[in-house]
């Protein structure tokens, strides 16, 4: 979070069984060698759709971030952005 900046608050019901997923923008803003970002590709609703209710949090962490840090292998500059993701799973 940034001072100065004014952030909206929502409130979500959650229930057993639901998932949350928070992500820092290093994922979502990869790039490829082309320029192409993460978020531009349908790469994150496909690693999203392959979780089960089996699927660990730990798993679904290491997934994302494996997927979005291969998605930008290719860059030859170092990271740009942080890559933080936290799953919560309702129980």
């Amino acid at each position: 979070m940034m001072a100065g900046i004014s952030y909206r608050e929502i409130e979500f019901q959650l229930q057993g069984g639901d998932v949350v997923v928070f992500m820092t923008d290093g994922i979502i803003e990869a790039k490829d060698s082309e320029g192409v970002e993460y978020q531009e590709t349908d790469r994150l609703s496909h690693v999203l759709a392959q979780f089960t209710s089996d699927t660990s949090a730990e798993a679904m962490v290491t997934a994302l971030i494996d997927d979005a840090t291969t998605f930008g292998a290719d860059m030859t500059t170092e990271e740009e952005d942080d890559i933080t993701v936290v799953v919560v799973k309702v129980l």
